[in-house]
């Protein structure tokens, strides 16, 4: 359904932002975008208060999923339980259930490994009505890292050819990190599945990692006539204050260079949760126009959530945004500012120093989207800047 699930199946965990969001299970463990990951819900903070024990997932305005979830003594997901693909009369279509079990594994003999691996297996179930029972259909492992991101994640499928459930689990999808940087993350993965003769590889994933250890841009291969590989697409990924990411897809076109071609925001909340994810993708008419959008509404039963600290981006404010000819750029505490405009491939295409309030020209600017830096003696608030 998504196009940010990453090219069919390939790295299911890694860039997932949809799906069944299977996180580490490890409390410390930090996801590349800076949020701590805690099955499926992301969260900044470390602290059971902020586990939401119900979510609901509203696809393009409609109620899509409805999840209960169950944590251990150590905030991990234990258990997922809900239903999803509700019809137009509000009921659900299945009735779904996810467990997951957790131990430590470190590889023996390797060096490609910095750390010891946590192992996350989710097994699960569907109950189909008129049957009353649940049975098994999916199966995930994912070998983690200190860092929380998978080096190594395994897809094996429970079900019948067309009939009942005949309790065969199948030859699984295999992604596999076969390079790692000093801090044990991925940098090169394959993407590979089962074929005459062994399993075969259909896709590579090249990863690099901003400062803070990020995400930071994935270029994918697939393979070609030659045995080879050939580019398929590219992504860059930019994050505001707030720690919400951006990630921009550019395709290669028929004379050979790359296009913008659509772009992914998810948004969280003040307590680090997700609260939404939209993709949108340039028409013919050349704006950006919205495919599908997520919502989330989480809801606590326990302790009320910590009470957030103050927002990055409340101290300046931006608009209009999107704008084509000019933006504005006002100061709410600071007396003066440091603005910079930073687009997409790292140029720096406006830098100015302003008081109070200040109008910036974007005129000479190509369309697309840019960060915008507001940098006082306070901090640093960074804005997304849309250029139509």
């Amino acid at each position: 359904m998504k196009k940010i699930l990453l090219l069919a199946c390939a790295l299911p965990c890694l860039l997932t932002a949809q799906e069944w969001k299977s996180g580490t299970g490890k409390p410390s463990a930090q996801r590349p975008d800076g949020l701590t990951a805690k099955g499926g819900i992301v969260l900044r903070a470390g602290t059971a208060n902020n586990l939401p024990d119900s979510t609901y997932t509203y696809y393009n305005g409609k109620l899509h999923q409805m999840v209960g979830i169950e944590y251990d003594d150590k905030e991990r997901v234990v258990r997922e339980r809900g239903y999803s693909d509700f019809d137009f009369g509000g009921y659900p279509d299945d009735d779904l259930k996810i467990e997951y079990k957790y131990s430590a594994f470190m590889p023996v003999g390797t060096d490609e490994y910095a750390h010891e691996l946590l192992v996350q297996d989710a097994i699960s179930y569907r109950m189909p009505y008129g049957d009353g029972v649940w049975h098994e259909y999916s199966r995930n492992v994912g070998y983690f890292n200190a860092n929380g991101i998978p080096v190594k994640t395994l897809s094996s499928y429970y079900r019948g050819e067309g009939g009942p459930w005949d309790g065969v689990w199948e030859r699984p999808d295999i992604s596999v990190a076969l390079e790692t940087d000093a801090s044990g993350n991925p940098t090169v993965v394959v993407d590979s599945i089962p074929g005459t003769g062994g399993m075969r590889a259909v896709a590579r994933f090249e990863i690099a990692y901003d400062a803070q250890g990020r995400f930071d841009e994935v270029n994918t291969f697939f393979p070609d006539e030659t045995g080879g590989w050939r580019p398929g697409e590219s992504i860059t990924m930019t994050y505001d204050g707030n720690g919400n990411r951006f990630d921009m897809h550019f395709e290669l076109d028929e004379k050979g260079q790359w296009m913008e071609t659509y772009f992914f925001e998810t948004l969280y909340d003040e307590q680090g949760n997700m609260i939404a994810e939209t993709e949108k993708e340039r028409g013919a008419d050349g704006e950006y126009h919205v495919v599908w959008s997520d919502t989330y509404r989480h809801v606590y039963s326990g302790p009320s959530p910590v009470a957030p600290v103050k927002a990055a981006g409340s101290s300046s404010a931006v608009y209009p945004n999107p704008s084509s000819d000019c933006v504005t750029v006002s100061l709410r505490d600071a007396e003066n500012a440091l603005v910079t405009i930073v687009a997409l491939t790292g140029q720096t295409v406006v830098r100015q120093s302003i008081g109070q309030q200040a109008t910036i020209a974007l005129s000479s600017l190509p369309r697309g989207i840019y960060l915008l830096t507001v940098k006082t003696s306070g901090g640093t608030d960074v804005h997304k800047l849309i250029v139509r």
